[in-house]
């Protein structure tokens, strides 16, 4: 019996991976984050919040897996794009990159190391221009009081305007609590490829876009000298 428990005690401790079989890659809207000018300079354009692995049949999870510890030097090369497209609207930048590492991508750390998880939600950032979609289809970021339809927001995403043509998925909006447009998620396969965000995401609580009527206020002017924090779910 000794024996046993010694052997156990020295059994390398593995942990299994979370479940998740899509991605969501979470797009924030700083004047609606920010509530007005943000505290640092951002481009006026939609950054990253995350790129999350989700389940399709339980929103908001995996979330805070068992995986490595965050190590800034380890993304030091992708640190002038994280900058720019990936700010902390409202603190520190590498506080906000821990903060998405520990909460998300440790959950799919089967898939990405820490380089490829951020690596690879710039690439997806850099692919899909939300902003420009919305332009395309003639919605625009409007002074507070004017607000757009949400259905005409996820429709113009999926199905593009004159020149682009969308994405061909279904997106997920989030809306502040005064129902302003805060975030878009694109949702991915575990290929990669767009895919429709899942109906329980379309229909989960958090965030929900209230009713048809949502506000997607411009940047305030003159624009702050080149900012925005994030949202901490």
């Amino acid at each position: 019996m000794k024996v046993f428990i010694w052997f156990l005690f020295f059994l390398p401790i593995v942990y299994a991976a979370e479940h998740y079989d899509y991605f969501q890659l979470v797009l924030q809207w700083p004047p609606t984050v920010c509530r007005g000018p943000c505290t640092r300079p951002v481009q006026q354009n939609f950054t990253i919040h995350g790129l999350w692995p989700s389940d399709s049949t339980m929103p908001g999870h995996p979330i805070n897996c068992t995986g490595s510890q965050f190590d800034a030097t380890l993304i030091k090369d992708l640190t002038p794009s994280l900058d720019k497209f990936w700010p902390n609207l409202t603190g520190d930048n590498e506080y906000f990159w821990r903060n998405q590492w520990e909460s998300h991508g440790t959950c799919s750390e089967d898939t990405f190391n820490e380089h490829g998880y951020f690596s690879k939600a710039l690439e997806l950032k850099e692919n899909v221009d939300i902003l420009g979609y919305l332009d395309d289809g003639g919605i625009k970021p409007l002074p507070p009081k004017v607000v757009y339809r949400s259905s005409d927001i996820s429709d113009v995403i999926e199905h593009g305007g004159h020149k682009f043509n969308g994405t061909g998925h279904k997106p997920r909006l989030w809306c502040s609590e005064d129902n302003k447009l805060l975030e878009i998620s694109v949702c991915y396969n575990l290929d990669l490829a767009y895919t429709d965000c899942p109906p329980k995401l379309l229909n989960y609580s958090s965030h929900i876009c209230k009713d048809q009527c949502v506000g997607f206020p411009d940047f305030p002017y003159p624009p702050p000298p080149l900012l925005a924090s994030a949202v901490s779910y």
